[in-house]
């Protein structure tokens, strides 16, 4: 099983439990763990307090990280939208697997390519299985009403690429019958075209 959404915590516990439990999926079954950019709301919840220390959400998952983006991230000490407390933490686990490239294969169901827009190394990634393909967009496409209003964002890195970019999916999303995975929208969790 692949997670690729929501990390945040919430009660102090991560809100993903919540989602797992709705669906009889044990955390101890999720495989990979993909990350889009290391913000604080894209990494909490990947690591757990217990009385031995800090542990893995996910014991069983490997975890891929753009190290261009880790590199970016730890030139921003002092960012509110970083957590350096649980990013360092997060970057000493031993499943992490560190992605260099600007786009490939982790699997023959997962693709990724490396857009920048939000972050300069944020990723994006497709999952493909049955015919059917999944598109997580991260901060890029975090919402449905960001396909309906083409306006760039302050709070990106380069609003103007991430604007541009959701045009590019939306386009392709609607030729290609794309389930759109929204990260931030509060009313639905996918858009399918």
């Amino acid at each position: 099983m692949i997670i690729s959404f929501w990390m945040q915590v919430w009660d102090g516990n991560p809100v993903v439990f919540e989602i797992l439990k709705k669906e009889n999926v044990d955390p101890k079954q999720i495989t990979k763990v993909l990350f889009s950019h290391l913000h604080k709301d894209h990494i909490e919840g990947a690591l757990q307090q217990t009385e031995n220390g800090f542990e893995a959400t996910f014991p069983n998952a490997k975890l891929y990280i753009q190290r261009r983006e880790l590199s970016f991230a730890l030139q921003n000490k002092g960012n509110p939208s970083f957590d350096f407390e649980v990013l360092e933490r997060l970057i000493q686990l031993p499943n992490i697997v560190w992605m260099d490239d600007d786009k490939g294969q982790l699997t023959n169901e997962i693709s990724y390519e490396v857009v920048g827009g939000h972050t300069p190394f944020m990723q994006v990634f497709w999952i493909t299985e049955g015919g059917e393909t999944a598109f997580y967009g991260a901060d890029d496409l975090p919402q449905e009403a960001y396909l309906h209003y083409h306006l760039a964002y302050k709070s990106d890195f380069d609003g103007r690429k991430a604007m541009e970019l959701r045009q590019i999916w939306q386009k392709q999303a609607e030729e290609n019958h794309w389930n759109i995975l929204l990260y931030h929208d509060l009313k639905k969790t996918s858009v399918q075209f």
